[in-house]
């Protein structure tokens, strides 16, 4: 009964290592795969890390860029909000003026001096103007001042008034006044000396021409200075919408690489799942076998002892008839 269990055990153990070998074969595989999955996703995931870290450095570019542009927006509009109160301020004692004050000018056939510079001003910054009150130049770019040519701009004092208003919100602004205009105007208020308390003197209207030509010459000047800025800007704007672009673009491409790579690495955890269940299941059946292999060897010398003793019972067995013969004939 001890020999047939020991021969069974061995029995089991044999099929236990053939079945071992197949598993070994079957781990050797799903390894093999997970390791060439694995060295694609270390590829893969490279290509993203490069990718990811150059779509950060046009992120922040544009980010920077978009920042400079805002900074430098700020200053320009910070510059302009200097002196647009001002030529508010101008524009707001042009609605309270009283249009009598202009007619009372219009009317004189005769005027002050000062009156008749500051006209002459004013015929300048309106010299090719596109406003309904403007004065045109000649081929060689000069004007002709005389009164009754600065009547003539006055003509219509509403309307005047009105093109004075317009002037000052968006012919300077938007640059459509050469600025030509006003380096003639500035340098006859210099010569003259105009000022707007030595006007006032004179006349409440002229005062105010005074007043809206100082005001407008200062945010011409203004306007002149942010020209190139605003140049710069508008250069910059470009500049940014394809920086957004690249980023947009280089942050499309780092976000299919990424699902790429799951895809790769779920692909990869499945196979090493796979891969250590196998292993797990080989080292079931290798304890087993290992058990049994114990087993066998510790009773191994028992195992000898009984097929001895088995054979010498068998060997006694083959010649008890004999013996049992020769007693019964040596009994009778």
């Amino acid at each position: 009964m001890g020999v047939k269990l020991l021969e069974d055990i061995q029995n089991t153990v044999a099929e236990l290592n053939k079945i071992l070998e197949v598993k070994k074969v079957e781990v050797d595989e799903k390894k093999a795969q997970a390791e060439e999955i694995e060295a694609i996703v270390k590829v893969e995931k490279e290509i993203v890390e490069k990718e990811s870290a150059s779509a950060q450095v046009t992120l922040d570019g544009a980010k920077n860029l978009k920042e400079f542009i805002e900074n430098k927006k700020a200053d320009i509009e910070g510059k302009i909000a200097v002196a647009m109160p001002k030529v508010q301020e101008t524009l707001e004692k042009l609605d309270k003026m009283d249009k009598k004050e202009v007619d009372f000018i219009k009317n004189l056939a005769n005027p002050d001096e000062k009156i008749k510079q500051i006209m002459f001003v004013i015929m300048h910054l309106f010299t090719n103007v596109e406003l309904d009150s403007k004065v045109q130049a000649a081929p060689n770019g000069k004007i002709d001042l005389t009164w009754p040519n600065a009547k003539k701009l006055i003509n219509n004092p509403s309307k005047f008034v009105e093109d004075l208003k317009k002037y000052g919100k968006d012919e300077v602004r938007n640059n459509k006044v050469k600025f030509e205009n006003f380096v003639r105007a500035k340098k006859l208020i210099n010569e003259e000396e105009l000022t707007v308390e030595l006007l006032t003197k004179k006349s409440g209207a002229a005062a105010i021409f005074c007043d809206f030509a100082l005001n407008i010459i200062e945010f011409a000047e203004v306007i002149k200075m942010v020209g190139p800025m605003e140049q710069e800007l508008a250069e910059l704007a470009i500049k940014l919408e394809k920086a957004n672009e690249d980023a947009r673009k280089s942050q499309e491409m780092v976000d299919t690489l990424n699902a790429k790579l799951k895809v790769l690495i779920d692909q990869y955890n499945e196979v090493n799942a796979t891969k250590e269940a196998a292993l797990a299941e080989a080292k079931v059946f290798e304890d087993k076998a290992a058990l049994a292999e114990r087993l066998i060897n510790a009773l191994k010398a028992e195992y000898d002892r009984w097929k001895e003793s088995i054979i010498v019972q068998q060997n006694r067995l083959n010649v008890a008839s004999g013996d049992v013969m020769l007693a019964a004939a040596f009994i009778s």
